[in-house]
């Protein structure tokens, strides 16, 4: 039953136009949340790839 909603729904011409704008706004979201958080931590939060085990290691244990 919910497959049938959903074929009717995007087999439409709105329907698709609806599913087009949620992606987009949806990856805008995504992308305005990425940086805002990389601007709000600064560049001396971020790790090298030299100090990823002994990352791993605090988190492990």
């Amino acid at each position: 039953m919910m497959q049938n909603v959903f074929e009717r729904f995007t087999n439409q011409k709105e329907g698709n136009a609806l599913v087009d704008w949620a992606v987009l706004f949806t990856g805008l979201a995504l992308m305005v949340t990425s940086i805002a958080l990389t601007l709000s931590h600064g560049p001396d939060t971020v790790s090298s790839e030299a100090d990823v085990p002994a990352i791993v290691e605090q988190m492990a244990g």
